[in-house]
């Protein structure tokens, strides 16, 4: 299964945010962020696309970075 966590940091990175740029998106701390992307906690899998939409990603996209990271 593929951690939520890391479609979150693949997202960031795609779109050149730094964690704290990505805790402002989520509304969340970037300590929580930097938890997730360290898999220390998970983000739900609404935080996730909420996430992605809030990055103009579409949900579409967001499945296919699920599935990418799935293959590796």
């Amino acid at each position: 299964m593929i951690r939520g966590g890391l479609v979150i940091k693949q997202m960031r990175k795609t779109r050149g945010l730094t964690q704290p740029e990505m805790a402002d998106i989520c509304f969340r701390s970037k300590n929580t962020v930097g938890r997730w992307e360290t898999g220390e906690s998970e983000p739900s899998f609404t935080e996730v696309f909420m996430a992605g939409s809030k990055m103009k990603f579409s949900d579409d996209e967001v499945f296919s970075i699920y599935s990418e990271l799935k293959a590796v």
